[in-house]
């Protein structure tokens, strides 16, 4: 890899750090596109897989005193169910058609979060937990970013900003373990894999180092704002990839 290279790969991740060391989700929304200017998507997508085991960790870490083990069960036990029926209906409807659904509603979200009145505490939690952990790991399955439809119900719930990341830090350590593990094991992580990966991960650290001030100082309107942005901008990813994919 040249210095060029290096330093897009480095700045791009910087840049997924911050914005999810603040909002507790986006690292691969904002690293992707800069980091796909010097590689494929298959190696850019690995490297995101593996970051997303340090970048959770240390968030997790960082907020562990906030995230709630009732949160996260329900969350995790709901994705398992949601990751199969995505996987069983990609060969009956077209991804394409997925993905815009997909792509408009997190839009719609973001909207709807700006513009109106937010409601009160929703009614059933552990029902809508659990709908929630189906609904990200189905867009898990079709799409690979399901963490913005825990960022919604994050919202939907009245989660604060601390119980926010702790949760979605630790959902998302518990989501990738197991994926990078089969990955390494079917030989995925090659030499290309592994030499991209430094200037990403140096650059995710440098950014999580530079969004713990930020992270500490934003207020709760703020972090709320932020988040449905980035649950928005990745509906508008998902939606982008689909139709550019047409």
């Amino acid at each position: 890899m040249d210095w060029a290279s290096f330093f897009i790969c480095f700045t791009g991740w910087t840049l997924g750090g911050i914005v999810n060391g603040i909002s507790g989700l986006g690292a691969g929304i904002f690293a992707l596109p800069i980091v796909l200017l010097v590689t494929d998507i298959k190696t850019a997508s690995l490297i995101t897989c593996i970051i997303c085991i340090p970048l959770p960790a240390i968030l997790g870490w960082q907020f562990r005193h906030y995230y709630r083990m009732a949160d996260l069960r329900l969350l995790l036990l709901g994705t398992i169910p949601g990751a199969l029926l995505g996987v069983a209906l990609l060969p009956l409807i077209p991804a394409r058609a997925l993905q815009v659904g997909l792509g408009i509603m997190l839009m719609a979200h973001m909207v709807w979060h700006l513009l109106a009145h937010r409601p009160g505490p929703l009614h059933s939690p552990r029902l809508w937990g659990s709908v929630s952990g189906a609904l990200a790991g189905f867009i898990q399955a079709v799409s690979g970013l399901g963490g913005p439809a825990i960022g919604m119900y994050a919202q939907l719930a009245h989660w604060d900003k601390d119980r926010t990341r702790g949760n979605i830090s630790l959902y998302f350590l518990g989501l990738s373990l197991p994926l990078v593990l089969m990955q390494y094991l079917a030989g995925y992580y090659t030499g290309p894999v592994l030499q991209g990966l430094i200037p990403c991960l140096l650059g995710c650290g440098v950014g999580l180092v530079i969004s713990y001030p930020l992270a500490r100082k934003i207020g709760e309107a703020s972090f709320q704002r932020l988040l449905a942005i980035v649950i928005g901008l990745s509906g508008f990813s998902i939606l982008t990839r689909a139709l550019l994919d047409s």
